[in-house]
């Protein structure tokens, strides 16, 4: 049978999408996760992924054509054995080449829901952005295959779109197996599981149980009280009934995403017997087994009692943010983006988990400020101070390997390249696109790569993979005379250096007092994978390339 495939919305603001790339042509065999066009928006670029396997029978669409959201863009055949009728799987597509997994933040329909061409299913999140996802069918919601709170992977069925009644075709059953959750309860029950910890960490030990099977409950009332080794914290309702079952134990150690409690949210016929409490508990195990495989063991180096503490006011954070482009009235409420919500959560996951101390150096400029003056003078590339801070950053550490590391168990896990990421305000919030291999390319070649990042920042088409794999990143509040500050190290990096405003200052120099240009910078380091002599030695070399600029960049 023959498939029209629509222009799926990437974000609940995107209406249109403009086609770069035509990636395939008519009479090509195409599989499920095949790239078909190259998309931009006015907020980013996306990849659009082939939904199932076919051959491209028509292409609706061609390079430079703004396309509106759900028009359909291609036509595919269908083999016989795909043949589904009015059945259709609901995927998640676009994260992005380098990012395979997000979390369901909210599911918007339930089983048995009606629903529209172009609406969305689910919200979904990544340490990076929000998307969402989206039917492209009209039909009604058969098979959910997801939860709020419940990783799910990129390309992966969401849900199953059909008829109201009907049984599913063999081909849509054996698609979507190994995807249904095997932990399904009859209708007037619902599971309370255990959420997403953060990054890290995937366990946790059930410290108290604070509710009784019988006992009613409410949204947002405490069930259970869990530990990890980052904190303790209390698993919450977010059902109104009444406490069927209970399955965590006081003591014992359950994985995310494992079935802690089932409540029962209205009167119904239905029960569950004890061989599907069996399951779930046996379904808890294998999670638990699983992420026990994959958890890396607790790694930490002595710590120094010297570190340096430093405080972030609410202004900092506000300024920083730079919450709304207007100026806000007293007494104003203003509502969080999605994205600044993301960004709060990676930073409160950083102050939570990342064990940083902090060192200052003051550098000499003054050869620098003289040395930019005369390589700008020339040439179509402009040349920054943050692209000098940048390449000294990623060129020193050549020497200081151990910059580029994480903690990963039982050792170090180095970068396979040295990438640099620089902080840019969008005016919705801060941004850290990623100069990929920084250490690898010149001086002029850095500042042609930041200058694209940050036009891109700025216009909202930054990628997924372009705002990940730094090292360590530069980030500059000299232009708001500010002399230092102390930057959090965002999730993924190493470090993070603060940049503050060059300023003069006298020197004696013999019998002579000279004015100087000097500039303070101050690194965040995390603990776990440097000490801190070892970064002390890579400030050093890093003021040292910046103030002999002309025996290191000629």
């Amino acid at each position: 049978m023959e498939k029209d495939i629509a222009l799926p919305a990437f974000g609940s603001s995107m209406k249109e999408g403009l086609i770069v790339t035509v990636l395939v042509e008519k009479g090509q065999k195409v599989s499920k996760g095949d790239k078909l066009f190259e998309l931009e928006t006015d907020k980013a670029s996306y990849d659009m992924e082939c939904p199932e396997d076919g051959t491209v029978s028509e292409i609706f669409v061609q390079q430079d054509q703004t396309v509106p959201v759900g028009e359909p863009v291609i036509r595919l055949e269908i083999p016989d054995s795909k043949e589904s009728g009015n059945f259709h799987i609901v995927r998640l597509s676009g994260l992005g080449d380098n990012t395979d997994e997000a979390v369901v933040a909210e599911i918007s329909y339930k089983l048995g829901d009606h629903i529209k061409s172009g609406s969305i299913i689910a919200e979904v999140e990544t340490d990076k952005a929000a998307f969402d996802i989206v039917s492209e069918k009209e039909g009604y919601l058969r098979e959910l295959l997801t939860n709020e709170g419940d990783l799910i992977k990129n390309n992966c069925p969401a849900a199953v779109i059909g008829p109201k009644t009907g049984e599913l075709p063999e081909d849509i059953k054996k698609e979507i197996e190994g995807f249904s959750d095997n932990t399904e309860l009859p209708e007037g029950f619902e599971a309370v599981k255990l959420p997403r910890l953060g990054e890290e960490t995937k366990t946790a030990v059930i410290s108290a149980l604070l509710c009784e099977e019988g006992e009613k409950v409410q949204k947002s009332d405490p069930l259970i009280e869990i530990e990890t080794d980052k904190a303790a914290m209390e698993v919450e309702s977010h059902l109104n009934g009444t406490v069927e079952f209970i399955l965590a134990e006081e003591g014992e150690e359950q994985a995310v995403d494992a079935v802690l409690v089932i409540v029962k949210t209205k009167q119904t016929e239905s029960s569950i017997s004890q061989d599907q409490i069996e399951s779930i508990k046996q379904h808890n195990q294998n999670l638990l087994n699983e992420a026990k495989k994959n958890e890396p063991d607790t790694f930490s180096f002595e710590e120094f009692e010297d570190m340096q503490e430093g405080q972030i006011s609410d202004s900092d954070v506000n300024q920083s943010l730079n919450i709304s482009p207007e100026t806000p009235r007293k007494g104003e409420t203003l509502p969080l983006s999605r994205v600044q919500k993301i960004i709060g959560e990676r930073m409160v996951f950083s102050k939570q988990n990342i064990p940083c101390f902090y060192l200052n150096s003051v550098a000499d400029l003054t050869e620098l400020i003289e040395f930019r003056k005369q390589l700008n003078s020339s040439g179509d590339v402009k040349v920054s101070f943050n692209d000098l801070i940048m390449k000294a950053a990623a060129d020193a550490m050549k020497d200081f390997p151990l910059m580029t590391g994480q903690a990963a168990g039982d050792h170090i896990k180095l970068a396979e390249e040295i990438s640099v990421g620089i902080a840019v305000d969008t005016g919705e919030a801060l941004l850290v696109p990623v100069c990929k291999n920084a250490a690898g390319k010149t001086l002029r070649e850095t500042a042609l790569a930041n200058q694209k990042l940050i036009e891109k920042a700025q216009k909202g088409s930054l990628t997924a993979g372009e705002l990940e794999g730094a090292s360590t990143a530069i980030t500059n509040l000299g232009n708001f005379e500010i002399d230092w500050f102390i930057p959090i190290v965002p999730p993924g990096q190493t470090s993070i250096i603060g940049v503050g405003r060059i300023k003069e200052t006298l020197t004696k120099r013999g019998s002579e007092i000279q004015p100087k240009q000097v500039c303070t910078l101050t690194i965040s380091v995390d603990h776990k994978v440097v000490n801190g002599a070892y970064a002390a030695q890579y400030m050093d070399k890093v003021r040292q390339i910046l103030e002999s600029p002309n025996e290191h960049f000629s």
